[in-house]
């Protein structure tokens, strides 16, 4: 469904290297490809690369920072900073994506 949708234009694809299409930034024509949204019920895991990775752009932060896992965090109301989100977010600071 969602290769059919990118394949006719329904949906845009962001360009990435992710090969997965479940890690997929989808966004409809006409539309900015990534949006920073509010986190709601969402788990860290569940925020896209591009969302995460957008939102260290805003806020003006390096990846190379020492304090900007813990500022994303922050900004997005997570509290504990454990492995798997420490993880989560090497992956987000490492990502690219081309509009």
């Amino acid at each position: 469904m969602i290769a059919n949708g990118v394949r006719t234009g329904r949906w845009l694809r962001v360009k990435d290297r992710l090969s997965q299409p479940s890690d997929a930034t989808l966004y409809l024509p006409g539309h900015p490809p990534v949006v920073v949204r509010e986190r709601g019920p969402r788990e860290l895991a569940e925020i896209p690369r591009s969302e995460i990775r957008s939102l260290i752009d805003q806020l003006g932060l390096a990846a190379t920072d020492s304090g900007v896992k813990r500022a994303v965090l922050g900004q997005l109301g997570f509290v504990r900073l454990t492995e798997r989100t420490s993880d989560y977010l090497d992956e987000c600071l490492r990502y690219s994506w081309t509009p």
